[in-house]
């Protein structure tokens, strides 16, 4: 807001933080379901089910990169209110919470990209509501086309 920066420039701005700020809303979830399901190693992660590799305890015995990646995916399904087969309570309870949270940061998402689009647009908003204004006043006085055409050219030049 104190930025003495152009529109889009802010926006893209406030773009590049809310995806920032998801992104670290899903790294902490990860994290979190990563720490809950690495107690009792019974968790089968959602597509090893797809794919037949269904072994209890077999994404336990992968690297870590692969761990964080899918503990990655499954907080991005939690964002998006899927079911993933909790285990036990303590892995419901947190399932059901993020759910809840991410509901809360889907119409949060969304609010704000529409307010960041109507900014983006609003100098073509304001214009296209001058010029209606103008045409029906220009409508309603009767005003020669020549005239009216002239009168929107001006506006679209200022």
């Amino acid at each position: 807001m104190y930025l003495n920066l152009k529109q889009d420039i802010k926006a893209s701005i406030k773009l590049i933080k809310l995806i920032f700020f998801l992104l670290m809303y899903v790294h902490f979830i990860a994290c979190i379901w990563y720490y809950l399901i690495s107690g009792n190693k019974e968790w089968i992660p959602p597509l090893d089910f797809v794919w037949g590799w269904d072994k209890k305890g077999a994404f336990f015995d992968q690297d870590e990169p692969y761990k964080y990646i899918v503990s990655f995916y499954t907080s991005c399904l939690f964002l998006f209110g899927n079911d993933l087969g909790a285990r036990d309570n303590e892995q419901l309870f947190f399932i059901s919470i993020v759910n809840v949270m991410g509901a809360i940061a889907q119409a949060n998402l969304f609010g704000e990209l529409a307010v960041l689009v109507y900014n983006i647009n609003k100098k073509a908003i304001i214009l296209q509501e001058k010029i209606d204004t103008v045409n029906t006043a220009m409508n309603h006085l009767d005003l020669p086309e020549e005239i009216q055409e002239e009168v929107i050219r001006f506006i679209k030049k200022t």
